[in-house]
């Protein structure tokens, strides 16, 4: 296989934005591993600090009949860790080689455990301590990843547009896990791995009814955007 390799120009990162910085990469090639170091540094022009190998693989082809392995889980809780450094389903994934992972929901628990997220800085810690575990660092480095939202990792169990707990409100945690997770635009979509599998990703905060609108109307996580387009693609299949 041909080996070739790039630099991309250095990115700033903000503090507002807890430091972090999503690079989008283009013109990849199908059915393809990546390899990748990420490189950073105190101040512009200064020396290197820190560097970090990871990877990725890239989707089949979608006409390509390939066989495609991958891992989804939910719902975890800080508190919950099964072994030192984590969670042991982690390295039993990375065993399997997954081509990616699915987390579908609640990949934090703000409002569990000793420390509530009743402010930005305590909701960004929950993703800090969460994912600086050895176990999930580990994956995460050699995995790609999507992400999916649930009430958790948005505000609150079962949480509304509207709703708030301290300093914290529920806009401010559709702003955070868009920070810390790079969802794609809109958040629910589809996506193929080859002929034989499609994967479809749905939004059960952004466009949750509010609390409101529940007493006068029949309740949706889903929202008439996003039921539109299930309907749109579920013709295309049939």
């Amino acid at each position: 296989s041909d080996v070739c390799s790039s630099d991309l120009p250095w990115r700033a990162v903000d503090p507002q934005r807890d430091f972090v910085v999503q690079v989008p990469l283009s013109g990849l090639k199908p059915a393809t591993r990546y390899e990748l170091e990420v490189a950073a540094r105190p101040a512009a022009g200064g020396a290197v600090t820190s560097v970090v190998p990871g990877g990725f693989t890239t989707a089949p082809d979608p006409a390509a009949a390939r066989p495609v392995t991958f891992c989804v889980m939910t719902c975890q809780q800080y508190e919950d860790q099964d072994r030192p450094g984590g969670f042991a389903i982690y390295p039993a994934m990375l065993a399997r080689r997954p081509d990616f992972f699915v987390n579908t929901g609640d990949a934090v628990y703000y409002d569990h455990g000793p420390v509530h997220a009743v402010n930005a800085e305590l909701a960004r810690y929950h993703w800090a301590r969460m994912f600086s575990l050895p176990t999930l660092r580990d994956f995460h480095r050699q995995v790609g990843s999507y992400f999916m939202k649930d009430d958790h990792d948005t505000l609150t169990n079962d949480s509304h547009p509207g709703d708030r707990t301290g300093d914290f409100t529920f806009d401010d945690g559709l702003r955070i896990f868009r920070e810390q997770t790079a969802p794609a635009e809109p958040p629910y979509r589809a996506t193929r791995w080859g002929r034989h599998l499609e994967v479809w990703l749905l939004e059960g905060r952004d466009t949750r009814s509010s609390t409101a609108a529940d007493r006068t109307g029949v309740p949706t996580i889903l929202g008439p955007e996003q039921i539109a387009w299930l309907e749109q693609i579920g013709r295309a299949h049939v």
